[in-house]
């Protein structure tokens, strides 16, 4: 990690505090898993307000032994809304085509329709 000195580390108090109350005992736990035994992790974490964080945790192995603990912080809260936005959007297909006084069946090609016997 080019340009970083001792002072940009963080731990696992800082990571927590990230992230909403419910999940800051988990998280707490992963990055001191991490730190402690190199235990990795992946983990999409709801943040504080309207922020989702995705957390990736590794152990780098050291030639003299032990591990260098990295964990990746990447604020997924913008792709968080788009599927938010997408479920819907969809949802409110379903209800339009639920709508209609007759049957609607979903099919690709010269398959049948879908949820019918073949």
């Amino acid at each position: 990690m080019l340009g970083c000195t001792i002072d940009d580390a963080v731990g696992a108090e800082q990571v927590a505090a990230l992230v909403t109350e419910a999940r800051t005992s988990g998280t707490r736990a992963a990055v001191a898993a991490l730190i402690a035994s190199g235990t990795e992790f992946d983990d999409i974490v709801p943040g504080n307000g309207d922020r989702r964080h995705a957390l990736r945790g590794r152990a780098i192995p050291q030639e003299a032994g032990g591990h260098l603990a990295v964990l990746w912080l990447r604020d997924d809260s913008e792709a968080a809304r788009a599927t938010a936005a997408a479920q819907r959007q969809s949802e409110g297909f379903r209800k339009l085509l639920d709508a209609f006084p007759f049957p609607v069946w979903r099919r690709q090609g010269g398959l049948p329709p879908a949820g019918t016997p073949g």
